[in-house]
């Protein structure tokens, strides 16, 4: 073994993912990269590569990982999410949409994407829609008092008041002291 040679694909993404875990995100970017050198088709390393590139702002680099996942692994589920997630934060909803369909498709019991489709949903205004998102989000996450919310708010808004109004008292019986709960 060469000294700081990958050979181990295992126990260096699990070095790698510590680091990130800590809040080192430039001993991540590093042991991430390492790997990629020797395993570059590995999707969780690309993928998690693209989690640290987001968060030191450098979004295009993220992308192309996102993608590089998807390349190497067309099912990968989390790289359709952090794609949706990146496209969401730049604004652009239809691709949001799409990666989170996406990732719903390899995992339909992925609440995250569940529920940021709801939010895209929404915000292009397919409220239909949207209400099935937060529905599917509260049966897989029950203790989930913003979805709750959110659900509530889409049934108000499409003229469905009864389950509106009993969606928010759910919000609040799983958020008593949450003032957007309570107000709504």
């Amino acid at each position: 073994r060469t000294e700081g040679a990958v050979t181990d694909l295992n126990a260096a993404f699990a070095a790698a993912v510590a680091k990130h875990q800590a809040g080192d995100l430039a001993a991540a970017e590093r042991m991430y990269r390492d790997v990629l050198t020797h395993f570059p088709a590995h999707a969780p390393t690309l993928c998690n590569l693209g989690v640290v590139l987001v968060r030191t702002n450098r979004l295009d680099d993220a992308a192309q990982c996102y993608n590089l996942a998807l390349a190497h692994t067309p099912g990968y589920a989390d790289a359709h999410f952090n794609l949706g997630n990146l496209h969401r934060r730049t604004n652009r909803l239809p691709e949001a949409a799409d990666n989170y369909r996406a990732c719903l498709a390899v995992n339909p019991h992925h609440a995250g994407a569940a529920y940021n489709l709801g939010l895209v949903l929404v915000a292009a205004g397919e409220l239909g829609d949207a209400v099935d998102c937060f529905r599917k989000v509260v049966r897989l996450e029950p203790g989930n008092a913003d979805a709750y919310g959110r659900l509530g708010d889409v049934l108000l808004r499409t003229g469905q008041p009864v389950d509106g109004v009993a969606a928010f008292r759910k919000a609040v019986d799983l958020a008593p002291k949450d003032p957007r709960a309570l107000y709504n």
